[in-house]
């Protein structure tokens, strides 16, 4: 690489995660590349954030920190030991968190915030960080816990502004967590909350280190919310940006979760043949092992986007591959709501309408457990769907089921679904049309699954 080219140079906040040991595997071989080859732009640069982060500073106000004059080559060789040493000290203290972190989300949610609040030693980092990952995790099962792990993390966060972090660095932080306490709201359903927390969120970030990864991160999770608002061309330009602010970092990952995000906005406006297309790309550039959830549920998706373009032989081979895939991929106890359904979903198809009937009852059953109303009531309509090609007086009697129910958490679309059900289900052969076209309705007035 030409030290001639500034434009091939490393940016600075690439530099300033690779002295903090946090830079991605390809920004590391760039950089250690580039820093021998000679250049003595970034030689520089690289001297001035050392000095930065050692904490030098001069005797009087004004005075250049006092650095030996010694070759720039000597200077390396005490970044490179240093920074082993750096590594080593950092791998200590995410052990330390992460210990932390899973004495944090045994307690009960209300004793949380409690416990960082006054423990010196949750004073961490790292800490924040993954407790604000948890969150993510955690949003697709548990959407209130995602929100109580947010709150937790900003408690974290809040309170390593008086130590001995960079400011820019703990203010990205803040807009990480802020971003996943947006997400948790977003999962419940309160786009309003979710729509403060991401103005929050951006507002940090742009007083923060500018660095391009966590501005596509933040633009990916703002774009989710702009899907689920059902602004989807703000939501595509959003992932437009995050692509370009991804730019040359080489995290695939992360260019493989914009690819599977713009296949639900797709899907969403009708292109599904296209959505499976970003889907199944995203695929291939998510890491196995840290995005094995996300990769189940992008399956559990394509499955269902699958069999409504009629395509049920690739539908199955989705389920299969979700079904087969280690119980520990999946992040929680119990089989996701969504592969509940399209278990049932594909039965129908094949025409097995005694395990339809099952995996329709028993993901009802679930979702009231949960208070999962409109889920439940979604639920209640696949029943009704199977029923209608089944069994009329079966459809009936879930009609009479239903009469006067109220499922805890349901909105007003899903009462008024449950109500007009409740009416097709006396004369099936006359309503036929109306149950498919309740189920469509609630689909699209609903939060997305996802």
């Amino acid at each position: 690489m030409s030290a001639e080219h500034p434009t091939e140079h490393p940016n600075p906040q690439a530099l300033e995660r690779f002295l903090r040991g946090d830079a991605t595997k390809p920004e590391k071989g760039e950089i250690v590349s580039h820093l021998i080859a000679g250049c003595r732009h970034c030689q520089e640069a690289t001297r001035a954030l050392w000095v930065q982060s050692q904490g030098l500073r001069g005797s009087s106000a004004g005075e250049e920190p006092r650095v030996h004059p010694s070759s720039y080559g000597q200077l390396w060789r005490r970044v490179l030991r240093a920074h082993k040493v750096h590594e080593e000290l950092l791998r200590a203290d995410r052990h330390q968190a992460r210990r932390l972190c899973r004495e944090l989300i045994e307690l009960p949610s209300r004793e949380r915030l409690a416990q960082v609040c006054q423990g010196e030693r949750f004073r961490s980092f790292h800490l924040a960080q993954l407790l604000t990952e948890e969150s993510l995790w955690r949003r697709l099962a548990a959407p209130q816990e995602a929100v109580d792990l947010a709150e937790v993390a900003l408690a974290v966060a809040e309170r390593l502004e008086r130590g001995p972090f960079h400011p820019s660095a703990v203010r990205d932080l803040k807009a990480a967590a802020w971003a996943a306490l947006g997400t948790g709201h977003r999962r419940k359903g309160d786009l309003e909350s979710a729509e403060r927390a991401f103005c929050v969120a951006d507002a940090l970030l742009r007083e923060g280190s500018g660095d391009p990864l966590e501005r596509a991160r933040l633009l990916l999770l703002r774009a989710a919310l702009r899907r689920d608002q059902r602004r989807f061309e703000e939501a595509l330009a959003l992932l437009r940006q995050a692509e370009a602010s991804h730019g040359h970092l080489g995290d695939e990952p992360l260019l493989g979760h914009i690819h599977i995000e713009r296949g639900r906005i797709e899907a969403w406006i009708g292109d599904l043949q296209d959505a499976i297309e970003s889907a199944r790309e995203g695929l291939r550039l998510l890491d196995p092992e840290r995005d094995a959830r996300v990769a189940l549920d992008t399956r559990v998706q394509m499955g269902h986007w699958l069999l409504d373009l009629g395509n049920t032989a690739e539908a199955m081979k989705e389920l299969h591959t979700v079904q087969g895939a280690p119980k520990e991929a999946s992040g929680e106890p119990h089989p996701p709501l969504e592969l509940d359904r399209l278990t049932g979903r594909v039965a129908l198809a094949r025409g097995d309408y005694g395990q339809a009937e099952t995996c329709f009852r028993s993901l009802r059953n679930r979702c009231l457990d949960l208070k999962a109303g409109n889920e439940a009531t979604r639920a209640t309509l696949d029943l009704a769907a199977l029923y209608l090609q089944q069994d009329p007086e079966k459809l009936r009697h879930l009609g009479r089921e239903v009469e006067g129910a109220l499922f805890p958490g349901m909105d007003l679309d899903a009462l008024l679904s449950l109500d007009f059900l409740r009416w097709a289900a006396e004369a099936p052969h006359q309503h036929a049309g109306l149950i498919p076209c309740l189920s469509h309705h609630l689909e699209r007035c609903r939060p997305s699954a996802w």
